[in-house]
């Protein structure tokens, strides 16, 4: 029996009735998919895609490290926020009490003019 495929001649001995693993088949003619350049072809395609996974790892690497930079800039920013926040409320706090006493001390100022204003009649 002989199959033709693709320019490979593969010829069956005789007693060839179904498939047998078993069985020796002899492939004569030359066969065009692999040829002296097919493996230099795939070690240059390997090496290529490793080469291009190293450079796109590096170049995440390089991303990840100024996104990193980035949100430590960020958290240490909320750190300032903060303590601002907390030194204007206790700004606040005492802008509230100096309005307090200040209006106390002119109540008491008044008290004392109206004290006086009774001495002079």
């Amino acid at each position: 029996m002989v199959s033709h495929n693709n320019g490979v001649r593969i010829v069956l001995d005789n007693n060839f009735t179904d498939w047998n693993p078993n069985k020796n088949i002899t492939i004569k003619g030359k066969c065009n998919m692999i040829n002296g350049w097919s493996i230099p072809a795939i070690a240059f395609a390997v090496v290529s895609q490793a080469a291009a996974a190293i450079w796109w790892a590096s170049d995440t690497n390089t991303k990840v490290e100024r996104n990193t930079t980035a949100i430590e800039q960020v958290v240490e920013n909320e750190k300032e926020i903060a303590v601002v926040q907390v030194q204007q409320q206790v700004i606040v706090d005492d802008i509230k009490e100096m309005k307090s006493t200040d209006k106390e001390m002119r109540d008491m100022i008044n008290r004392i003019y109206e004290i006086m204003r009774s001495w002079e009649e």
